[in-house]
């Protein structure tokens, strides 16, 4: 851990993400990342791998809104089936939420942001900790980090 000074946590849904969201060994890991004040940058699902960490209970935060991560759902259930539900009875915002000090939802959009333009990007940056809602945020989460670093 010493020769790096941030750490990723990549999203992804579907059941088969779960044993990256459960495993303890990375749990410690971003946990450690925490107690140096180093970077966690954290999208879409992998913010709750964040919150089971134990890292975000003073923190203002963000990740997959719950009238998203449904919809796709609802939408794609018909022939994906339980798919986009990693956890059937708990949404990614449910579990966030209940493990940080606040929790925004952010624009109520599936606007996409680009390189050209970040604005249409939702991130939340408290302190060392960055978080991000899906891939359409994926641009303005990279120069959250980017912008973090610098300033590191």
């Amino acid at each position: 851990m010493d020769d790096f000074s941030a750490i990723l946590l990549a999203g992804g849904h579907c059941p088969d993400i779960r044993p990256y969201l459960e495993n303890t060994l990375l749990h410690a890991l971003v946990a450690g990342f925490n107690e140096q004040k180093k970077s966690i940058a954290a999208i879409c699902h992998g913010v709750i791998l964040a919150a089971r960490s134990g890292v975000l209970h003073q923190r203002k935060v963000t990740a997959l809104p719950e009238w998203m991560e449904s919809l796709a759902f609802n939408l794609t259930r018909i022939w994906m089936g339980s798919y986009y539900k990693t956890y059937p009875n708990i949404s990614v915002e449910a579990e966030v939420a209940a493990a940080a000090h606040e929790f925004v939802a952010g624009p109520y959009s599936f606007a996409r942001d680009c390189p050209d333009n970040l604005r249409a990007g939702f991130v939340v940056q408290d302190e060392n900790i960055i978080t991000a809602r899906w891939p359409g945020d994926a641009h303005a989460f990279a120069n959250a980090i980017l912008l973090d670093r610098l300033a590191a």
